[in-house]
């Protein structure tokens, strides 16, 4: 697996397939690139695909001290750079959507295009930063373990997808699991910290597709509907079914919203 070295951190990725736009893919917290795999398998066959570990999260190592959603997208540049493009569209689900946010406002001529997955322009409300900052130490101290774990998976996958008690759920459950306390407390940090987006984004111009999962109650459709009102020109997809983590979850339908998307 590829990788660069950009702050002193190991960012690891993986590239697939060929063809124009390349499509770079961002993954939301407590997970990693993998929640795109079932995406990519249908889109790598027309674009070149590039799914990026954050830090501390799938190949890429625990980071030696905290990082923001700014770091994050300085992140993704940084590999777009070392794979030699200029310019890509940019796939974002919930963290991963405030990292291409990031990216997109301070970077635009990097961004043909965006497509941001479950969500939001605003910062924590006063009950859920309470509750995150209340865990934060636990998160730093056990890792996502217990009951934790439990709020965890049932806020990331949709109501459906976890009836279903599917293998890859159970494997997803593991992988929460295993994180290391440090990368799971810097994870939830990054995400408390993110800033607010409400008055930034009229400022976008490329094409973008906004997209929720009908059963998110991370980040709702209600605050996906927001970001597409606020982004000029931008289109909202609703995905059936599908909870935070959808591209997991509902691979065919994301795909298919994104291949749309992606056409010229």
């Amino acid at each position: 697996m590829p990788s660069i070295d950009r702050d002193g951190a190991r960012i690891c990725y993986e590239t697939k397939g060929a063809g124009s736009p390349a499509v770079i893919f961002a993954h939301n917290i407590l997970c990693d690139r993998r929640v795109f795999d079932g995406v990519i398998d249908k889109l790598s066959a027309s674009h070149r695909t590039i799914a990026v570990d954050f830090r501390g999260h799938g190949r890429t190592p625990v980071p030696e001290r905290a990082y923001g959603a700014a770091d994050l997208a300085d992140d993704l540049a940084a590999v777009l750079d070392a794979e030699g493009i200029s310019r890509a569209a940019v796939v974002g689900l919930s963290m991963g959507a405030t990292v291409a946010l990031e990216l997109a406002l301070a970077k635009p001529e990097r961004v043909s295009s965006l497509a941001l997955l479950g969500a939001t322009a605003r910062e924590d409300d006063l009950a859920t930063s309470a509750r995150n900052a209340f865990l934060s130490p636990l998160v730093r101290c056990f890792g996502v373990r217990g009951p934790i774990l439990h709020k965890a998976v049932t806020t990331l996958f949709g109501d459906s997808y976890r009836a279903e008690a599917s293998p890859e759920y159970a494997r997803w459950t593991q992988r929460i699991a295993g994180l290391s306390p440090w990368a799971a407390y810097c994870s939830l940090r990054a995400w408390r910290k993110r800033r607010r987006f409400v008055e930034e984004l009229s400022r976008l111009s490329m094409p973008t597709v906004v997209v929720s999962g009908e059963e998110d109650v991370a980040c709702t459709p209600k605050e996906g509907e927001e970001v597409h009102r606020l982004i000029r020109g931008s289109r909202f997809v609703l995905i059936q079914r599908a909870g935070h983590t959808m591209s997991a979850e509902r691979p065919a339908e994301v795909a298919q919203a994104l291949s749309g998307f992606l056409s010229p």
